[in-house]
Formats: C-alpha cells, structure tokens, sequence
C-alpha cells in the first residue's frame, strides 16, 4: 500500500458538500469549545457506530461514556446539532428568576440578538445563543419566564475571573442590537481556530481514504503542493500533526 495513503474510517460523510471544499469549513472559525468537542466527538469511528445502533441510542449509561446525556446525530454539524453535555459545559451561566420585582432587570428572551436554540435536558432550558463571532450559553431555571426579574446564579468558590467575563460578555451581547454593523471588519480567525479547522478537513480526508498529498493539495492548494511537497517537506509535516493531534485528544 502506498506509504501516503492514511487509514480510512475516522471521518464521516455528509451531504453538503465534499471533504475537499474548504469554504464547507469556514464556518470551524466562529465555533467555541464546546462546539468545536461536538465536531471531534461526531468523527469517531466508534462513536457513529453506537449511534447506528439503534438499540443503544436511549442507553445513558452508553451516552454517558462520551460524556452526554444522550447521543445525538453524528451528520449534525455544531451549526445545527444540540448535545447535551454532561456535566453541563463550565463556562454555561445560569439565569434565575430575581426576587426584586422593582429594580432587578427583566428577562426578554427575544432581545437576544443571533440564532437562538433551546432544549430541556430534565433540569433547566439549556440556552444557545449564537451572534457570530459569539457563542454564549446559558441554562435558565423553569420557572425564569419572558418580562419576569432575574439575575446570575453563581456558586460560592466558582467567582472566578471567566466566571465574571462570562457575566459581562452575556450583559454585553444582551444589549447588542439584533441588526450586526456592517461597517464593522470582521475579526481576524486565531491560529488555534485556523489549525482546528484544518485538522477536521485532513480528519473527514482521511476517512474518505485519500492520501496524505491530496489532504495537503486541498487545504493548502495544488500549486503550493507542487512547489514543495517531498517526503521530509513542510506541507507533510504539517498534514501528519493534524492527524496526529486528532488521534491524540480524548473523546470520552
């Protein structure tokens, strides 16, 4: 077997479009943590197999073992999926209904500016709220409703300096306008962001068998490839850490 040729079966296929198209990755850029766990969880091989076993779907103690509270569709992309992470992510601020009808603040749901998401996870409503370049997370107790007085929940020991830019960065996007300002550049993506996308495109290159040098001539272009591919070159140095850096972060 050619020595290019990386192992099959640690990616998986979706219908939008082929592993080969970069702008199908752009929107990696925006992703947080949380969402960008859910893109390295939804590529294991092993656990797309227990969601194609149907029988072991509503089995918590398999869902557990990913560290969710159940398993969800491996073809929904962080974009659409809604996993239910167990414990519930860190960073995830809670909303609680406010006994100071006079002067605490009121909580409007659809003042929120972004695509919003909600699902019960049979303790609160887990909150996503996305205005890109954000992505802010909330869980909002069951008796918080829309005009009602409300504040953070914060556990005593947990007032830590995240915990507090969590706060202010949730008040901020509170009273963001809806309508993003156009005359506004867009931010320039981190080089963590850039090295997680190009990682997941080489991951879904290699479950679709392609070689090491096609993984490379997608993600950095054919002339760049042409002009310095070699067995000790950059480029593949480059295309075996992305590899590499997969198989050696955890998924459960």
């Amino acid at each position: 077997m050619n020595e290019n040729k990386v192992k099959e079966g640690t990616g998986i296929h979706t219908e939008r479009a082929p592993w080969s198209a970069s702008a199908a990755y752009l929107y990696l850029l925006k992703l947080d943590n949380v969402s960008l766990a859910w893109e390295y969880l939804r590529r294991n091989q092993a656990y797309q197999a227990n969601w194609r076993d149907a029988a072991l779907r509503s089995d918590s103690c398999v869902a557990a073992r990913w560290g969710l509270r159940h398993l969800e569709d491996p073809c929904r992309d962080a974009r659409a999926a809604e996993p239910l992470w167990c414990p519930t992510p860190a960073l995830s601020l809670r909303l609680v209904k406010h006994f100071d009808e006079a002067t605490a603040a009121k909580f409007q749901f659809w003042c929120i500016p972004g695509h919003k998401s909600l699902v019960h996870d049979g303790f609160g409503m887990l909150l996503t709220a996305r205005h890109p370049p954000s992505v802010r997370r909330a869980v909002l107790d069951l008796d918080l409703a829309t005009d009602a007085p409300y504040g953070f929940l914060i556990p005593a020991g947990s007032l830590t300096q995240d915990g507090c830019r969590a706060v202010r960065e949730f008040t901020a996007l509170y009273q963001t306008r809806a309508t993003p300002n156009h005359n506004d550049l867009p931010e320039r993506p981190t080089r963590s962001a850039v090295i997680h996308m190009r990682t997941l495109q080489a991951i879904d290159g290699a479950g679709s068998g392609a070689s090491q040098r096609e993984i490379a001539r997608a993600i950095f272009g054919s002339s760049a490839v042409q002009a310095q591919w070699s067995p000790d070159s950059e480029l593949r140095a480059q295309v075996r850490y992305f590899l590499r850096k997969h198989s050696a972060i955890p998924v459960c």
